[in-house]
């Protein structure tokens, strides 16, 4: 805590229906009120992590994009990853920069056809094949991800060229 009554502490809640309610804290002097007004709009909430920084909660997480997999740990009561989820996250993250690689190519294919190149419009359809056969190439090396940080270095190149 900062000694200017400021902070960058974070509540972290669950509700009864499994949800998460994230608190930032910025006036330390307004804590009590905060944690109060909580406990009146959401009355079975039990606070499962205090921070001195706002989540993301997992340094691998740095921005927060496998929120969905953020689970708690029936044993701890401690938040935690599930990798299964989090591997679904991951080939989702993927399939949307796909989709816009196709976007890309999808003109690409109309200037070649545009301009009467047959063997560029065959090019393209290639690498668009190779976009449409993605998901099932990198469930491998998505399988074997044991971190989030793994799952971040399954980058195929055809979706950054």
């Amino acid at each position: 805590m900062k000694s200017d009554n400021t902070t960058e502490k974070s509540l972290m809640y669950q509700r009864d229906d499994g949800t998460f309610i994230q608190v930032y804290i910025f006036d330390f002097a307004q804590e009590k009120k905060v944690r109060k007004r909580i406990h009146e709009e959401f009355p079975n909430a039990t606070i499962i992590e205090q921070s001195g920084h706002g989540l993301p909660m997992f340094e691998e997480d740095a921005i927060g994009a496998y929120w969905d997999a953020y689970e708690i740990n029936k044993k701890t009561k401690k938040p935690t990853v599930s990798m299964k989820v989090a591997r679904e996250v991951r080939l989702n993250q993927l399939r949307a920069c796909r989709e816009e690689t196709f976007k890309v190519l999808d003109q690409d294919v109309l200037v070649a056809l545009g301009k009467g190149k047959q063997s560029n419009v065959d090019t393209i359809e290639k690498q668009k094949q190779k976009l449409r056969d993605l998901p099932q190439r990198v469930k491998s090396g998505l399988s074997k991800s044991k971190t989030l940080s793994d799952l971040d270095d399954i980058l195929p190149p055809e979706l950054y060229a």
